[in-house]
């Protein structure tokens, strides 16, 4: 028969392993944001401007025609476009699910030396193992480690170690004040059964925060910004510059628009 020792001993590489896929995803998810925010700031000054206009003139023809006019064909745009005003409304501009990015000014990743962009994700690490809401022992401590997570994840955007380091003393600090939030395991010498099913406990909380962030994970890297994304990046590979061609197709369309709107107001 297993001994509580050995069955421990197992729980705790599973609890090492885990953890490990936790900080990872955490670290994954956050740097999509960071790279879907850069690519969003170049996507609104160099597309946006005409995007806005061209949807503001299409409008003013569909009020006067009192039906839609017929959807862009703009290469590099997804099939699921909407009418511009909306599709920006709802895609480009944050939502209150995407407050990690607000206010946030986002450093490029090539200004960082290498020492500091590895050290930034060694403390973002251990910050966001430490105080992933899903791993909180309770409602009130998850409602903390919340906002806790909320300022970690802004300092980690901004490329701020300083900041982030900084976060790391304050909420040690809070952390060890509330003596219900404690998800450390003990180290028994002789371990008994409570302790394996704090062990066990531990374990199921970070698979469940596992399968959270995969599907946070899933979300942020289909999110059709990415998408576009990923197309801009190969045109670069090779020489074009996707985003422009876009714009100067909206530039086009633009001028066909205002010609059609003159000539519906004659």
């Amino acid at each position: 028969m297993t001994s509580v020792a050995e069955q421990l001993a197992k729980i705790r590489a599973e609890i090492s392993e885990a953890e490990g896929r936790l900080a990872d995803l955490q670290i994954r998810v956050m740097d999509i944001r960071v790279a879907a925010a850069v690519f969003r700031a170049e996507y609104e000054e160099k597309v946006w401007p005409w995007q806005e206009e061209l949807g503001r003139v299409q409008q003013e023809i569909e009020d006067i025609r009192g039906y839609s006019v017929e959807r862009p064909d703009i290469p590099g745009l997804p099939e699921d476009y909407v009418p511009v005003e909306e599709q920006f409304r709802r895609t480009w501009r944050p939502t209150a699910g995407d407050k990690v990015m607000e206010g946030v000014v986002i450093k490029p990743r090539d200004t960082l030396p290498p020492a500091d962009e590895a050290s930034l994700k060694r403390l973002y690490r251990k910050l966001a193992l430490r105080f992933h809401p899903d791993l909180a022992p309770n409602d009130q401590t998850r409602q903390r480690w919340t906002e806790f997570m909320s300022q970690i994840n802004d300092a980690y955007a901004a490329r701020d170690a300083v900041a982030l380091q900084e976060l790391s003393d304050v909420l040690a600090r809070e952390a060890a004040a509330d003596p219900g939030a404690t998800t450390e395991t003990a180290l028994a010498l002789v371990p008994d059964e409570d302790e394996l099913t704090q062990a066990q406990s531990r374990l199921q909380a970070l698979q469940l925060a596992i399968q959270s962030v995969e599907g946070e994970l899933f979300d942020v890297e289909w999110a059709w910004e990415m998408k576009l994304k990923k197309e801009v990046d190969a045109a670069r590979s090779k020489g074009r510059d996707l985003l422009e061609e876009i714009a100067a197709d909206l530039q086009a369309r633009l001028k066909e628009a205002q010609r059609e709107l003159a000539s519906l107001k004659r």
